[in-house]
């Protein structure tokens, strides 16, 4: 399968420091999520996810915190993100809030200190299964394309002998590096 040709190269190209970034990404984001949570990994697994759509990293993250201590969703970001976010910190569970496929998983995978089969798909993710830069506006993501790109990097952290999580994340920070002027110009620049 072409895709997992594509992921492998990627993940193949990493360094010894990208490697380690991208295997610590999830124990670091779970951290973060504990924190922003309070001792709930899954209130702030769901703030950061909900505050990732077409949103950095570093950002995600500020929106998150912030929302986290006044207790009020931000709405300098995505109308749908906020509403969300307003019911997370409401009280209500994560999961029983978020719909959206990548969202969710990426919910998951941070609230799961990445142990998780489940790949969280975003413009990076896609952009280096069809090896090719493509911005979010240009991507129609689908359940089926969705599920096809997830079954690939399973596919290739098999062949690696690596979680799935880390192969996404390991190759993702590659991918970073070989395109900084996709990355935000503030800290860490995961877009998911």
């Amino acid at each position: 399968m072409q895709m997992t040709r594509n992921i492998l190269k990627v993940y193949r190209a990493a360094t010894d420091a990208q490697h380690t970034s991208g295997l610590n990404w999830y124990g670091e984001a779970h951290d973060i999520a504990l924190e922003i949570g309070n001792g709930d990994e899954w209130r702030g697994a769901g703030l950061l996810a909900v505050y990732s759509p077409l949103t950095p990293w570093w950002r995600n993250v500020e929106l998150a915190v912030s929302s986290a201590r006044t207790g009020i969703a931000r709405t300098d970001t995505l109308g749908n993100s906020a509403r969300l976010a307003q019911r997370i910190l409401d009280g209500e569970f994560a999961l029983d809030v978020i719909n959206g496929i990548k969202t969710r998983t990426f919910c998951e995978n941070i609230a799961l200190n990445g142990i998780s089969n489940n790949v969280t798909v975003d413009v990076h993710a896609y952009s280096i299964a069809i090896a090719k830069a493509t911005p979010s506006s240009q991507i129609k993501m689908g359940v089926r394309l969705y599920r096809e790109i997830e079954i690939a990097y399973q596919n290739a952290a098999k062949r690696e002998n690596v979680m799935e999580t880390q192969m996404q994340a390991i190759s993702w920070v590659v991918w970073r590096d070989q395109h900084p002027k996709r990355a935000a110009r503030k800290g860490e620049a995961m877009v998911a």
